[in-house]
C-alpha cells in the first residue's frame, strides 16, 4: 500500500469518513476531498472560523479566512470568486469566497503536507458523476413513461 493510500485510510477512519466523501481527480492525480468531509473534519478538530470581507468589488469578493484550534496560532487563507461569470451573482460570490478560504484554512491543519484538497478550490475537482448511475435513472423514467 503507497504512503499516500495509508495517511487516506487513517485520514478517513480518524474522522469517520466513507469513499464518497474523497475521489481521486483523474487530470491531475490529487486526492480530492467533498466540503462536508473538510467541515466534518474541522469540527472534530475543534477547528473554529472567523472571516473578514478583504475585498468587495463589482468584478469579485475576496475574503480572510482564519482557521484557529486550541492555542495554534491562526491559519490565515484566502477565498475569492469572481462575480458575473456564468451568472454567477454576489452573494453566491461570497459564499464560494467563504467555503474556499475556509476548506484550504482547515487543511493545513488537518491534513499539513497530506496532498489533500477540496473539491471547492475548483469546478474542475468537482465529484465525477457515475455513468450508471446516471443511465439507470434514465432507465427508470422511460420505463415510467412507457407505463402511463
Amino acid at each position: 500500500m503507497s504512503t499516500q493510500k495509508e495517511f487516506l485510510k487513517k485520514f478517513a477512519q480518524k474522522y469517520g469518513l466513507t469513499k464518497d466523501h474523497f475521489w481521486k481527480h483523474k487530470q491531475s492525480n490529487q486526492w480530492i476531498l467533498s466540503h462536508d468531509a473538510v467541515i466534518k473534519a474541522s469540527a472534530a478538530e475543534g477547528i473554529q472560523f472567523v472571516f473578514e470581507k478583504w475585498e468587495d468589488s463589482p468584478e469579485r469578493k475576496v475574503m480572510k479566512v482564519s482557521a484557529i484550534r486550541g492555542q495554534d496560532a491562526p491559519v490565515e487563507m484566502i477565498g475569492e470568486c469572481r462575480v458575473g461569470a456564468k451568472g454567477i451573482t454576489a452573494d453566491y460570490c461570497w459564499s464560494m469566497a467563504q467555503k474556499r478560504g475556509e476548506d484550504r484554512a482547515a487543511l493545513r491543519i488537518i491534513a499539513p503536507g497530506g496532498g489533500l484538497y477540496s473539491e471547492i478550490e475548483a469546478e474542475v475537482f468537482a465529484k465525477p458523476q457515475d455513468e450508471k448511475q446516471g443511465l439507470d435513472a434514465y432507465a427508470e423514467r422511460a420505463k415510467e413513461l412507457q407505463e402511463q
